[in-house]
């Protein structure tokens, strides 16, 4: 797991501005099979499944999948603190040769549960899902690593301030983000220069919403920085550049 603060996360796109956390997933290096069953208190339960195969081609080329699937549930310690917590997630990566790689990724979350005077006084209800797909290429051209990824989200939300009467002060949005980005990558010769990075991204963004209508807006960005390296890698200094401009699409407002 890699805490990227401030502005050095810009390569990893136009909503890394603040900071990112990058999640970085071990590569599949043989087959495993886990299962597990969890019970407790306030009839919490859980289970889970992962699957990992790697597979090798006749022409050498390796393919490796990583499927996991995990449902959790509790009726909740008190009223109104029930939950349910479903996770998909697959993942494939066909390995032609060192430095050229393609990776299809997707995942599915649910999450539904009561939130008792969380966000004020009264029994207060939410529903979240998100689905996502995402293919990456990465490609070694000389000193250059190329990475390109296309990639899609779409994240529903429902928020109830009161649980038992759905159709008052009720909250719904749906959005849908669609993204290609490129970045490429130069290590230089002196060590204490560190690397180069540099690319672009282009993005469309939408939600609808029954308090914000329906908006849609496109987003294109530009980004140049150089990791330098001090003190044999004690210390690493960032300077960059990036650009970032968005164009408002179609806006409408909505009722019910």
């Amino acid at each position: 797991i890699e805490i990227l603060k401030g502005p050095a996360a810009r390569v990893l796109g136009l909503n890394a501005l603040a900071g990112a956390i990058n999640i970085v997933t071990r590569p599949v290096r043989r087959g495993a099979l886990h299962a597990q069953l969890v019970g407790g208190q306030h009839r919490y339960n859980e289970a889970g499944l992962g699957l990992a195969h790697l597979h090798a081609l006749p022409s050498g080329a390796t393919l490796g999948t990583r499927l996991s699937a995990e449902r959790r549930g509790s009726h909740g310690y008190a009223q109104n603190t029930d939950f349910g917590l479903t996770n998909l997630f697959l993942q494939s990566r066909l390995q032609r040769a060192p430095g050229q790689a393609l990776t299809l990724t997707a995942g599915y979350n649910e999450r539904a549960f009561g939130a008792q005077n969380y966000y004020g006084m009264g029994p207060q209800y939410e529903e979240n899902r998100v689905l996502l797909a995402a293919l990456a290429a990465e490609r070694s051209l000389g000193s250059w690593a190329i990475s390109s990824r296309f990639s899609w989200r779409r994240h529903w939300d429902d928020y109830r301030l009161n649980r038992a009467d759905p159709t008052r002060n009720r909250n719904l949005h749906l959005t849908d983000v669609v993204a290609a980005e490129a970045t490429a990558l130069r290590p230089w010769q002196h060590p204490a220069w560190g690397r180069l990075a540099l690319g672009a991204e282009a993005r469309r963004e939408e939600i609808l919403s029954n308090a914000l209508g329906y908006r849609r807006q496109y987003g294109l960005g530009l980004f140049l920085e150089n990791r330098f390296e001090l003190m044999g890698g004690r210390l690493s200094f960032t300077p960059g550049l990036s650009a970032i401009h968005y164009q408002n699409g179609i806006s409408a407002d909505t009722a019910g």
